[in-house]
């Protein structure tokens, strides 16, 4: 059902509250998607970007000696900051460029509607935010040095330190299939082909950027 193409009747009209939007596109992403697309709904753009933002940076901020033992609200603040310049600007240039690969695929969407996609791509995001803040009040701020020591651990605190890596893996993974569902659905092909326009999109910024190493290493 959640990756089923076909189950959604063309001429069956999609009502959605906010609430079903954040619950039903765990199971239904691809009606949820198409609720979205249909109505160019971009009520969570803005939040849902920026909570992304900070889920993908806060890691690396904390993680960082230039912010270490600094107060959880400065934390925060930088992550608002960062969300806001990576979280906004990173996926409309990465929306472009998936809307460009697309053509390849006979994409049908704008970069407007990836863009919206990329956005509603973020809710299990929410869920990260309260795991790092859950690594943060159980282990401190060491959880995300690279030579963060597990053997020191007691059973109960391995328990929850694999438990919360765990559910870290289950719902990027989420996030992943919400995103390749609902290009699929915004491109109006299929799901191969939303895999497909996926990968030559990682393409067009990896062999860029490979080439630009060599030449500041050269």
């Amino acid at each position: 059902m959640i990756l089923d193409e076909n189950f959604i009747k063309e001429n069956e009209p999609i009502v959605l509250t906010d609430r079903e939007i954040f619950t039903r596109i765990w199971t239904e992403p691809r009606l949820v998607m198409k609720y979205i697309n249909d109505n160019s709904y971009d009520k969570f753009v803005v939040f849902l970007l920026v909570i992304g933002g900070i889920s993908n940076a806060f890691d690396r901020i904390v993680s960082s000696d230039l912010f270490i033992n600094q107060p959880l609200i400065v934390l925060v603040g930088i992550g608002l900051v960062l969300a806001g310049l990576s979280g906004w600007l990173g996926n409309y240039i990465y929306a472009a460029i998936l809307t460009w690969t697309g053509k390849a695929f006979d994409g049908k969407a704008h970069s407007s509607d990836v863009f919206r996609v990329c956005a509603y791509a973020m809710i299990p995001s929410i869920f990260l935010i309260l795991i790092v803040f859950l690594q943060l009040f159980v282990f401190g701020f060491e959880v995300f040095r690279d030579d963060f020591d597990t053997n020191s651990l007691g059973a109960g605190e391995l328990a929850i330190y694999f438990g919360l890596a765990l559910l870290t893996v289950v719902f990027g993974v989420w996030s992943l299939v919400i995103f390749v569902v609902g290009l699929s659905e915004v491109q109006k092909f299929s799901i191969g082909k939303a895999i497909g326009n996926l990968l030559l999109s990682m393409l067009v910024i990896l062999i860029p950027a490979f080439f630009a190493a060599l030449i500041l290493l050269s």
